[in-house]
């Protein structure tokens, strides 16, 4: 009898400790009405572990989900669309002219047979990205240049470096966009290492 109670005590315990583990649809992250969960965040990890790196860190693979949000609802914004036709070429292109087909099967396997998250995650901010900048080149470069306070905040944020126009005009249009951390240990580390995000300042959890 005792040892059966220690059993069903070690029972008890195993679930209340699993029941505390974050479901894969846990949302880490919310970019205006965009949810981040912990299974974006896994596949990131994944990603960055078909490209060679050996120990990815949530936080980082947090900051890339963020960004690509970022980017997603500024392009609504000005009304740049991609759309399923964009993305499945790309996939298409890469799939038959990629230089790195190794690290493509890598990155593959990582979504397994989940072909509609390794488009949105992977294939899509490929797409977006081009057509964003291409956007701007035609719309925005030459016509108008950020506030001085702006280019002058991210020069700074940069380390005297430089970012490009196209940066400064893109944070200046992303301002406006609520970013919440949800997960309290996932944001202190994002705010430990990597200080100096320039979205950061006007987060909240």
């Amino acid at each position: 009898m005792k040892y059966l109670k220690r059993g069903c005590l070690a029972m008890m315990l195993l679930l209340i400790s699993a029941c505390d583990i974050p479901s894969l649809d846990t949302v880490l992250a919310t970019v205006g009405a965009e949810h981040i969960t912990r299974q974006d965040v896994i596949y990131r990890i994944g990603i960055a572990k078909s490209y060679g790196h050996k120990k990815p860190m949530n936080e980082q693979a947090l900051v890339y989900e963020i960004d690509d949000a970022l980017t997603r609802q500024v392009a609504a914004k000005v009304g740049v669309v991609v759309t399923k036709q964009d993305v499945d070429a790309l996939a298409a292109y890469l799939d038959q002219h990629s230089k790195t087909p190794k690290i493509l099967n890598a990155v593959k396997w990582v979504f397994g047979d989940n072909m509609d998250d390794y488009l949105r995650i992977y294939v899509a901010p490929r797409v977006l990205n081009r057509r964003l900048q291409a956007w701007y080149a035609q719309h925005v470069a030459g016509k108008q240049r950020p506030p001085a306070e702006l280019e002058a905040a991210i020069a700074q944020s940069s380390g005297g470096q430089g970012k490009s126009a196209f940066d400064a005009w893109f944070r200046q249009q992303a301002q406006g966009l609520p970013v919440h951390i949800r997960d309290e240990r996932l944001r202190a580390g994002v705010m430990k290492k990597f200080p100096d995000l320039w979205w950061l300042a006007s987060s909240s959890r």
